[in-house]
């Protein structure tokens, strides 16, 4: 299974908020309002590779598809 495969199966399984909030926002495929404050909080982190991909999530959702 990819990881895509796998967060779907477990939103399918135990709900999207439940995989969100387990996942402290996480997952870029697992998108909740409730994910906000976490990726907010990523965009200050001391390590390059977190505010990168903060970055990329918020782009992600602020972009349409």
């Amino acid at each position: 299974m990819t990881p895509r495969d796998t967060v779907t199966a477990e939103c399918q399984r135990r709900g999207l908020e439940a995989v969100v909030a387990g996942c402290g926002g996480g997952s870029p495929d697992a998108w909740s309002d409730a994910a906000a404050a976490a990726i907010i909080r990523a965009t200050d982190d001391e390590a390059w590779r977190v505010r990168k991909m903060a970055a990329k999530v918020i782009a992600r959702h602020l972009m349409p598809s």
